[in-house]
């Protein structure tokens, strides 16, 4: 239950989002606390239903486009042994291999006081939310941790091309790039260089793309620092009909028009207020504030989102150029078709 980004992977294991009464979230702290010390499994009735719901979910996913190419992505840029190399929800070879023993046994190693994180957002008094957080949790004990995943020492040799069967009509290319954790100084740069690309109709790859030469219908990208070194990843579903070769080209000719020479002021400052935008954005809604809050506390703690906040204040086109030239380069490339 509540799986996450795979950047959280080892760190953030378990994600529980509530919105009730003011008088109500005590009885949320009290079902709480008690999963965390009596879970129960019922195997014969609840836990195989539940196998075949996951299942199904899976089938949802790959039944829909860029599933099966991010994890085809994922293990070429990482490795299959690193905690990047399967999904996040698993395969469907784990889930139907799973047992209510192996669950209550993970359960058991990992879902402890001392490994969890707690924001509590709203129209709350903050002195008596804390009393009533530390009745229901801090009887709990702390337990010792496993040692989390780590990334294999040897990472794959970039840059790798693979083809794969696709269930749709039309050619897809994502591009990924290995990039930096969460917290990192050019965490903000290549942010910034994501958006840059693809993001918006005035967007490097959008106007090139879909516009001028017309060879897609739609590109995306994204970012994903996290515990561990990142990914950049961008997505070309291209026109039907349109020529593979000449789409690649385009892209990655674009790729390197970006390392060769720094972006405009003009540009730096649309996405420098795309970012800040995002943020006041999200933190309009009550869940949105605590969630910033919750995913800054796992990727190394509240003085992480201010810093990042700053960072995306002062980056500049310079500083773009040289974050392009280190990490959109062909040792850090791998490419799905």
């Amino acid at each position: 239950d509540g799986a996450s980004s795979p950047a959280f992977r080892g760190t953030m294991l378990h994600l529980h989002h509530f919105d009730f009464a003011a008088d109500r979230w005590e009885e949320a702290l009290k079902i709480e606390a008690d999963r965390m010390r009596n879970l129960v499994i019922d195997e014969k009735h609840e836990f195989e239903q539940e196998k075949g719901a996951v299942i199904e979910e899976l089938n949802r996913g790959e039944d829909g486009p860029w599933d099966l190419e991010g994890k085809a992505l994922l293990p070429l840029l990482f490795g299959k042994t690193g905690p990047y190399g399967h999904p996040v929800i698993g395969e469907k070879a784990h889930v139907r291999a799973a047992t209510a023993k192996i669950i209550k046994e993970h359960h058991d190693r990992w879902y402890h006081p001392n490994n969890a994180v707690l924001v509590v957002a709203g129209g709350v008094e903050p002195a008596s939310a804390m009393r009533l957080v530390k009745k229901h949790l801090e009887p709990i004990p702390k337990a010792p941790l496993p040692e989390r995943p780590t990334p294999p020492a040897t990472l794959p040799k970039l840059p790798i091309r693979v083809e794969m069967p696709s269930k749709f009509d039309v050619f897809r290319l994502a591009l990924g790039f290995r990039t930096v954790p969460a917290g990192h100084a050019d965490e903000a740069a290549i942010d910034f260089l994501s958006i840059l690309l693809a993001e918006g109709r005035t967007a490097r790859l959008y106007t090139r793309l879909v516009e001028d030469d017309g060879l897609a219908s739609e590109v995306a990208s994204s970012h994903t620092a996290g515990r561990h070194p990142g990914w950049m990843q961008v997505d070309v579903e291209l026109l039907p009909d349109t020529d593979l070769k000449e789409t690649e080209q385009a892209l990655l000719e674009e790729i390197e028009a970006l390392r060769d020479k720094a972006p405009t002021v003009a540009e730096t400052e649309r996405v420098r207020r795309k970012i800040l935008a995002s943020f006041v954005f999200e933190q309009a809604t009550v869940h949105g504030r605590a969630m910033g809050v919750a995913t800054a506390v796992v990727q190394g703690g509240l003085p992480r989102l201010n810093n990042y906040i700053d960072a995306v204040a002062r980056v500049t086109p310079e500083e773009l150029h040289r974050a392009a030239k280190t990490y959109l380069s062909q040792d850090r490339r791998a490419l799905v078709v």
